[in-house]
């Protein structure tokens, strides 16, 4: 059922090394909210990931898809500086037209933030995508920020600042 709602084309999973940011410049307000965010995902059935917390349904997408990794990846609002709808959507449009074009199989989904009353960032779950790829997606973007799971199917947050 997960890959009924899945924009699927198939590419392999790649396996790069870990990289991580040093000397962030993201405040620990930011660091704090990403890491409380939820990060839902409009698969069939929907679920939600958490930072830090195993997710069954990511792993059963894994299966059903053949993957060993994933990244939930936005375009909104840049560096978290708040940017009007219209230029959220477009930058999205622009987000999926790359994934679409690296033939990554893709979930829509939303990051709501603990402390946000809106609507949240439409942002992708991105099935294969290794760590390195993922990264430089969400600098390509500018975004602060990207949520990275590997094979063990626990979400991670991955600082680009």
């Amino acid at each position: 059922m997960l890959k009924s709602l899945i924009n699927y084309q198939t590419k392999p999973n790649q396996t790069k090394p870990n990289q991580t940011m040093p000397n962030s410049i993201v405040t620990q307000d930011l660091l704090n909210s990403y890491s409380a965010a939820e990060y839902h995902v409009d698969a069939v059935p929907p679920f939600i990931l958490k930072i830090g917390i195993f997710s069954h349904e990511l792993m059963r997408l894994y299966e059903s898809t053949n993957s060993n990794c994933a990244a939930f990846i936005t375009a909104y609002n840049p560096g978290s500086n708040e940017l009007p709808t219209d230029v959220n959507v477009v930058r999205n449009q622009e987000l999926e037209m790359l994934i679409s074009s690296m033939r990554y199989p893709f979930v829509r989904g939303t990051g709501k933030c603990a402390d946000d009353d809106g609507l949240g960032e439409v942002s992708l779950l991105i099935v294969g995508m290794d760590k390195i790829t993922a990264i430089d997606v969400g600098k390509k973007f500018e975004q602060n920020a990207i949520v990275w799971c590997a094979g063990d199917a626990t979400p991670q947050l991955i600082l680009l600042k």
